[in-house]
């Protein structure tokens, strides 16, 4: 009998993160046989058209980031606990924030009628680190989320406790995960996410612009994007330069940080790009900057070393555990510009070594594939049906 599987997930209206780990692990489970939904309030056709095994439920509404999908919460939460009772999934996967309230309610009035998974990316950041909420906007939802901070934790951390079993993507995040919530440690493993090497692979001519580097990412100021366009300005060399990809509300304040500091000529920013150009860009470079601090993962890194590309990065959170220092990059002791361009000027001076380290870098990304990453879910979700139906169960059928 072919097991359903129901995920949620905010939307999908910009590519990447933890909207392509839905994806992703979604189609290599609809590969297995799964019947895969996937609930969110809307997506951009162009993220999801090449999912067509997943069936897409847009719930509507407004975005999280505005005061009426506050307002309008009770309704939403509403509507995902009927939309659960109409598909009778087998196992529910709620993914990042605000996602994860919805099972979290789900399983709390459904009780043992549901079986819920929630893929914790990091707990809920403008809940629980004082970074982030420090670096709130000051828009009504802004204001409201640092105004409720207290009442939010304490209803985050209660709701939590609905869950059959916990993901994290990474070791550091487990750890945050089970501090946050006070888990069981046996409740909670790691699921990293992976890399599609079918698509995330050297060029086969081994082709590298020096000294071209990439930075891919949102840009907020998490990110230390200017930090590392500080540490382009202490490299006063015109062939070292750099492509910024991506978007975000620090973009304008980049840009005039960028001429501010002489580097127009070096530096280029692309908005938006296709996966190809993307996968094109990291075979070009010589390296990846992925500047921000205690990333719970950072999926940007692998899949550059899948291009044999290496990357610095900041000493801490997932790229430790994915970025091999002096094999597969450069893991800086901190996130100062100083340290940015120490790992810069040594990605320079080893680069001629290029065949070795793009091996090293290869290699070291096929510890993260997006096939490992499902056969991790697969265990825990055939082992939660063997709890639920054990009549309908053989040991055949448990991939412990």
């Amino acid at each position: 009998m072919q097991k359903r599987v129901l995920y949620l997930h905010p939307h999908f209206t910009l590519p990447g993160g933890a909207g392509r780990h839905t994806l992703e692990t979604g189609h290599e489970l609809a590969q297995r046989g799964w019947d895969v939904h996937v609930a969110s309030i809307s997506h951009k056709d162009s993220l999801v058209s090449d999912y067509s095994a997943l069936t897409f439920h847009a719930l509507g509404g407004a975005l999280p980031s505005s005061l009426l999908y506050w307002l309008a919460l009770p309704i939403r939460l509403r509507q995902v606990h009927r939309l659960i009772e109409t598909l009778q999934p087998d196992i529910v996967f709620s993914q990042v924030f605000p996602a994860n309230w919805w099972g979290f309610y789900a399983k709390r009035k459904l009780r043992h009628h549901v079986k819920h998974v929630w893929m914790c990316q990091e707990p809920s950041a403008f809940i629980h680190s004082q970074r982030w909420i420090q670096a709130l906007p000051k828009s009504p939802a802004g204001l409201g989320a640092r105004a409720l901070n207290r009442p939010l934790k304490a209803i985050d951390t209660t709701l939590a406790r609905y869950v059959d079993y916990v993901f994290a993507n990474s070791q550091f995040s487990r750890a945050l995960t089970i501090a946050t919530y006070s888990y069981n440690p046996r409740d909670v493993g790691i699921c990293y996410p992976g890399v599609d090497t079918t698509r995330f692979a050297p060029d086969i001519h081994g082709r590298k612009k020096f000294f071209q580097f990439v930075a891919c990412s949102r840009l907020t100021r998490f990110k230390n994007i200017d930090r590392v366009l500080k540490a382009f300005a202490l490299i006063p060399r015109d062939d070292v330069t750099l492509q910024i990809i991506g978007d975000g509300e620090e973009y304008d304040s980049l840009t005039d940080l960028s001429r501010a500091l002489g580097l127009s000529t070096r530096v280029a920013f692309r908005r938006t790009v296709s996966d190809a150009e993307m996968i094109q860009t990291l075979q070009e470079s010589v390296g990846l900057i992925h500047a921000a601090e205690e990333e719970p993962f950072g999926l940007a890194p692998v899949e550059a070393m899948a291009c044999g590309t290496p990357v610095i990065a900041i000493q801490g959170g997932g790229p430790a555990e994915t970025i091999v220092h002096h094999a597969t990059g450069y893991l800086c002791p901190d996130a100062s510009e100083q340290s940015i361009q120490l790992g810069i000027e040594w990605i320079i001076q080893n680069s001629r070594s290029n065949e070795s380290m793009q091996a090293a870098c290869v290699q070291r990304a096929q510890r993260f594939t997006w096939h490992q990453s499902v056969d991790a879910l697969e265990a825990v979700f055939f082992q939660l049906l063997s709890e639920r139906y054990p009549a309908n169960m053989s040991a055949n059928n448990l991939k412990l």
